[in-house]
């Protein structure tokens, strides 16, 4: 998996927000998109509004967009709307979704809160896995994906180095961290990140 790849297939916006530009494409957790394009599905991995926000999530939707939401989220919209629960694998247009639980045990994201992550099987078969807001849990198995979209700011969710020792039990080809400001402290911490991760890590720049 070449970093170009990586780089023209995935588009990060800043926070968790992602763009898989595939067919169909995928909107997980989007937020603050200055030039949106419309997706096809959007997935949303919890009901904090940095990852729910439905006026955000408006403008990237047309009469046949898929939202994928755990159930907290889903009075907040209307349309095509397929509840996603820890351990349910779906057929979205075509491509499969694996929905993982996501949580932290300890902190502010409860397993009791049906927070998720996905892992999207785009059309060449590589498996994308972003793990929503989450810390290492036990259903985090080696092999689960190709390439994983993983949180270390630390703030309410894994720091650095624990967000490493995530990808190094995940064992995926490439890491992207995500969830973090692209200022000087964030990319230190996105620096840290990578020295601690033992497979490939690519840092993405924010589109504005």
């Amino acid at each position: 998996m070449g970093n170009f790849y990586v780089r023209n297939a995935i588009k990060w916006f800043g926070a968790a927000s992602i763009f898989l530009e595939d067919t169909p494409n995928f909107y997980i957790d989007p937020y603050k998109i200055a030039y949106p394009s419309i997706g096809d599905a959007i997935l949303i991995t919890h009901d904090h509004p940095m990852h729910c926000d439905p006026d955000e999530i408006k403008w990237l939707r047309k009469g046949s967009t898929i939202i994928v939401c755990p159930e907290r989220c889903a009075p907040k919209f209307v349309g095509d709307i397929r509840i996603a629960k820890p351990g349910d694998e779906l057929i979205i247009k075509g491509a499969l979704v694996k929905v993982m639980p996501a949580y932290m045990p300890s902190g502010c994201h409860a397993k009791e809160s049906g927070g998720v992550g996905y892992i999207v099987t785009m059309t060449d078969g590589l498996r994308v896995y972003h793990t929503g807001d989450t810390g290492l849990i036990p259903e985090m198995k080696e092999g689960l994906a190709d390439l994983v979209l993983i949180p270390i700011d630390g703030e309410g969710n894994m720091d650095a180095a624990q967000a490493a020792e995530v990808i190094n039990v995940l064992k995926p080809k490439v890491a992207v961290p995500v969830h973090y400001k692209p200022d000087r402290a964030g990319k230190l911490a996105a620096e840290r990140f990578k020295s601690l991760c033992n497979t490939e890590v690519e840092l993405l720049k924010v589109i504005k």
